[in-house]
This record gives C-alpha cells, sequence and structure tokens, in this order.
C-alpha cells in the first residue's frame, strides 16, 4: 500500500504453476502515473512492480485492487491494462473492472514488469525509447532494448537496473531512473537536452564531471 490507500496483488489460484522451495515473488506499489505514458485525461496514479523468480508454467488468477477516485484522474470506466517490461504488452490475461476498482489477471502466464491501466492512447510506443534489462555498464549493448548503446541526443533513457559509467561523454533526451534503477556514471559527462525524472527508491551518484 501506499499511505492511506491499500492496493494488494491478491492471487486466488496458481493453476499449473511450479512452485520451488526456492520461488519468489516480489512486489512494490508505487504512487504515481508509470513514467513511460503518454499523459492523457484518464489515467491510473498507480503501478505495481512485479517480479518472480523460480516459478514455471505460470498460470496466476487474480487482481490488483486500486482506489478510485484517490488513485485515478478523470474516469476509469475506459481503461485497458498492460504490462511493461521495455514495451507495452497488451496481454490477453489483463482486464479491469471499474465496478470493483481491480486489474484481473486470468490464467497469467508472465508476471514480471509493471502493471497499471490507463486509456489506451497512454500506452502509444515511443520509437526514441531505451529501457535497462540487466545490471552493467552503459556501454555494453547487452544491458539494453532495443541493443544499441544509448548515444544519441534524441533518445529517451530509462533506467531499471544499476547502471554504471561510461567510457564517452553522453548525451540523451530524457532520462528517467525507477524505483529499482541505479545510474553512477563516474567522472564522464552526459548532456540530457530533455527531462530529468528520479522516482522515490531510485538513484543517481554523481561524478566530479556530470551533466
Amino acid at each position: 500500500g501506499n499511505g492511506v490507500n491499500y492496493s494488494p496483488l491478491v492471487i486466488s489460484s496458481l493453476g499449473t504453476t511450479t512452485v520451488t522451495p526456492t520461488a519468489s515473488l516480489t512486489i512494490r506499489s508505487i504512487q504515481s502515473v508509470h513514467p513511460i505514458t503518454t499523459v492523457v485525461a484518464n489515467m491510473m496514479n498507480k503501478y505495481w512492480i512485479v517480479s518472480t523468480s523460480n516459478l514455471s508454467g505460470l498460470d496466476i488468477t487474480g487482481y490488483f485492487q486500486y482506489n478510485d477516485p484517490d488513485e485515478i484522474t478523470g474516469t476509469d470506466a475506459s481503461f485497458v491494462a498492460e504490462r511493461f517490461t521495455s514495451v507495452w504488452n497488451a496481454d490477453a490475461a489483463l482486464s479491469v473492472n471499474p465496478t470493483t476498482d481491480r486489474i484481473h489477471l486470468t490464467n497469467a502466464s508472465n508476471l514480471s514488469g509493471d502493471f497499471t491501466a490507463n486509456d489506451a492512447a497512454a500506452f502509444l510506443s515511443d520509437p526514441n525509447l531505451i529501457v535497462s534489462v540487466s545490471a552493467g555498464a552503459w556501454d555494453n549493448a547487452a544491458n539494453w532494448s532495443p541493443a544499441t548503446v544509448p548515444s544519441l541526443a534524441t533518445q529517451n533513457v530509462y533506467i531499471k537496473h544499476a547502471i554504471t559509467a561510461s567510457a564517452s561523454p553522453r548525451a540523451v533526451n530524457d532520462l528517467k531512473i525507477s524505483p529499482t534503477g541505479t545510474f553512477a556514471p563516474g567522472a564522464q559527462s552526459f548532456t540530457v537536452g530533455g527531462n530529468w525524472l528520479i522516482q522515490s527508491g531510485g538513484s543517481l551518484t554523481l561524478g566530479s564531471n556530470n551533466f
């Protein structure tokens, strides 16, 4: 939950999911609009970060509970739910019930990512977006999706992992750090021509010649 609002993920059935002795499921609710969305009239001011490990054959049924009107701008009558990894995914397992204020999961086969609901127009894709997919050096293309080193002033970078210094000065448009992300650019300079965002829980460690 956040403050006075309780926003759980309630799992009613594991279905055919195989749970090992070391299995884990981690959920974190964030009290804000998801940063990789387009602002529209009707939006949810809440999303959930979910990660799993050592679970196989996922077949999850349940729901995310949200709070209307506290966590809704406009109306949720036309909301659709999607899951963000490095792009938005319109999973068939997701649906929204605006009467009960729930995002439903029905036999969901993937539970890793960021979950929220908005009007569909909020989930428009950004062709300039580059998202971290693993921890490591900025200069390693394997740490990004798409697999390219962010280095152009038109690119928008979203850091979800622990990213360390680049070997060369870099310039990007937007730089956003998620609640699970950290960025330590070392002594290299970085130019951010657009917007900054460091969400609660994320961090930026500055060196001697940054930004």
